[in-house]
C-alpha cells in the first residue's frame, strides 16, 4: 500500500521559515519534519511514498533522491503548482496508485497512529474512505441560543473532533475526487453519500502550522524522544 503525502503548499503561517524551503522540510530535532512522518509509516512496514510537491518542489525532489538512496524506501515525486487545491494534487497521483487502496495524509502532521488498527477499522465498514479524527478542546466556552436569541445554555470549553489526516481511500473513492479542495468539497461530498467514516485516535497528534508549533515539536522530541514514534507493529506485505 502506498502513502501519499500532501506537501506542496506555501506554508504561509510558518513564514519566514518557509521562505527558502517547503514547510515539510523544516527541521525537527535536526531532521526534516517529512522524514519523521515517513518513519512513522516505514516503522510499520509501509515504505512506498508519493510526495505531492508544489511550492519549492525541487527541494522535495532532492530530498526524495537522497532518502531513496540511503533507505529502503521508494519515493515518487509529483510536481504540481504551488496554489493547486488539495484535490487536484491527489488527482495528479492517480496513475501511480494503480487502482489500489492508499493512505493519504498531510506533510505537516505527526501522530502515533497505528496503521494496523486504522486499516482494521477501515476494512470493517462499507465506505470508500476513512478519516482519522483527534479531539480538540476549545480554549473558549460556547453559548447556544434558541428562538428570539434567548440563551439556552453554556458549554464550557467543549471538545470537538477534527480531521487529522491519516486517511484511507479505496479505488471506489476516485469518482468523488475533483480538482477542488479535499476538505471543503471532496470529503463533504463523500460524507453526504455515506462513504466516509471517522476513525477515532486519542493518542499523540501535533500539526506544525507556525514557528511556535515547530518549537513545540522540537521540545517534544527532546523531552520524550519523539512521542509520535510509538505507532504499532510492522505490517505484513498483504496490506
Amino acid at each position: 500500500m502506498k502513502v501519499v503525502l500532501l506537501c506542496g503548499g506555501r506554508g504561509r503561517r510558518a513564514w519566514p521559515l518557509t521562505e527558502e524551503r517547503p514547510k515539510a522540510l523544516l527541521p525537527v530535532a535536526g531532521k526534516p519534519l517529512l522524514a519523521h512522518l515517513m518513519e512513522i509509516f516505514a516503522a510499520q512496514g509501509l515504505r512506498e511514498f508519493v510526495l505531492c510537491a508544489g511550492y519549492l518542489g525541487g527541494h522535495l525532489a532532492e530530498f526524495a533522491e537522497i532518502e531513496s538512496k540511503r533507505r529502503d524506501w521508494r519515493i515518487d515525486v509529483v510536481l504540481g503548482l504551488p496554489d493547486d487545491p488539495t484535490g487536484a494534487r491527489v488527482l495528479q497521483c492517480e496513475q501511480l496508485l494503480s487502482g489500489r487502496p492508499f493512505i493519504l495524509t498531510y506533510g505537516d502532521g505527526l501522530a502515533d497512529v497505528s496503521v494496523e488498527r486504522l486499516l482494521a477499522f477501515h476494512r470493517g465498514h462499507p465506505g470508500a474512505a476513512t478519516m482519522t479524527t483527534v479531539p480538540l478542546k476549545s480554549q473558549f466556552g460556547t453559548v447556544e441560543t434558541g428562538g428570539g436569541h434567548m440563551v439556552r445554555h453554556f458549554v464550557e470549553k467543549p471538545v470537538v473532533r477534527i480531521n487529522a489526516g491519516f486517511l484511507v481511500f479505496e479505488s471506489a473513492a476516485w469518482p468523488y475526487f475533483s480538482e477542488r479542495s479535499l476538505e471543503q468539497e471532496i470529503l463533504p461530498r463523500m460524507a453526504a453519500a455515506g462513504q466516509l467514516y471517522a476513525y477515532p485516535h486519542d493518542g499523540y497528534f501535533k500539526a506544525a502550522d507556525t514557528e511556535q508549533d515547530f518549537g513545540e515539536l522540537n521540545d517534544a522530541c527532546l523531552a520524550d524522544r519523539a512521542p509520535w514514534r510509538a505507532a504499532g507493529p510492522e505490517l505484513h506485505e498483504s496490506v
